[in-house]
């Protein structure tokens, strides 16, 4: 339901700038190959992946009731729906920080129509500050409100609230040292999963797969008050054999290149996909960001000759 409330002319102005501001943060990625078509990250470059979570449940055996184990694939709405608290786990290109920019850009649309909507804030780990919350405060009013008042004032209201959907990029590029004072009761992040006490409120992390083992069990422990679960892990699914040719055709357009470059990807010594005759694609374009690298070559070998 949209919310049709006027706005103060303050909010107004702080809302419109934030979303600017947001935008532009979380819109486009700084690659090596700069002039490519997907360094844009929009709705129509942004190509879904399902997230992967293992369910216990209880099922009836020959033996008893036994505990079984389950995956479940579900779409990044519908994880959110599932958990107050995510940890989207993938190993590094996986496409953890290009799901939070996309999360970033469809919130930002419903914050536009509805004012009382979660507010999307996206934060590299590495850039929280490692003090009290004095200092998120002025992380919030400076480095993410571009030291504008109004905008900052709005933004750190909506915090205070809970009324966020707080997108916390890269846990595993914090040195590996740090990790423990930067996760334990008494920081800040420690902090701020207690205070998101609004029923809507959400916080994501990512992590690389590589470093989660050694996170996992202190991300269980952090919980808000009342809550039965810490962050539930989901694994970011690398791309089907579908997913990669929407990927391409994205890239390349509808035609005859993105066909050609399809073909000259598969890999013939692979095994056939369940049910089809054709090779799968070579395993780097299961990856999003080899993906991107392979397009990318493939387009300025195509240009060069």
């Amino acid at each position: 339901m949209t919310s049709t409330r006027l706005l103060p002319p303050d909010e107004l102005y702080a809302r419109t700038e934030y979303v600017k501001r947001m935008r532009g943060r979380c819109g486009r990625f700084v690659r090596t190959f700069g002039k490519s078509p997907m360094n844009d990250l929009s709705e129509s470059t942004y190509v879904r992946q399902d997230l992967s979570e293992i369910v216990r449940r209880q099922e009836q055996t020959p033996q008893g009731i036994q505990e079984v184990e389950e995956e479940v694939l579900r779409q990044f709405k519908d994880a959110l729906e599932a958990h107050h608290q995510l940890v989207v786990v993938g190993r590094a290109g996986r496409g953890k920080t290009s799901l939070l920019y996309w999360a970033v850009q469809r919130q930002l649309d419903v914050l536009e129509k509805d004012q009382t909507t979660l507010v999307p804030v996206y934060v590299p780990f590495n850039e929280l500050p490692v003090g009290g919350r004095p200092d998120l405060e002025a992380h919030c009013r400076g480095a993410i409100a571009g030291g504008d008042q109004r905008i900052g004032q709005w933004l750190w209201n909506h915090v205070n609230k809970g009324n966020v959907l707080l997108l916390i990029d890269a846990l595993d590029e914090v040195p590996a040292r740090e990790r423990p004072a930067r996760l334990n009761d008494s920081s800040l992040f420690a902090e701020i999963v207690r205070e998101m006490l609004a029923p809507d409120a959400r916080i994501v992390l990512t992590c690389r797969d590589s470093a989660y083992p050694e996170l996992r069990d202190r991300l269980l422990e952090l919980r808000r008050p009342g809550a039965r679960e810490g962050f539930a892990k989901m694994e970011l699914k690398p791309f089907t054999r579908d997913q990669i040719a929407d990927y391409a055709r994205k890239f390349f357009g509808d035609g005859a290149e993105a066909d050609e470059f399809l073909k000259a990807i598969q890999d013939p010594r692979a095994p056939s996909p369940a049910g089809g005759g054709t090779a799968r694609y070579t395993h780097l374009a299961e990856e999003p960001l080899y993906l991107h690298v392979l397009c990318w070559l493939y387009s300025s070998e195509e240009a060069a000759s």
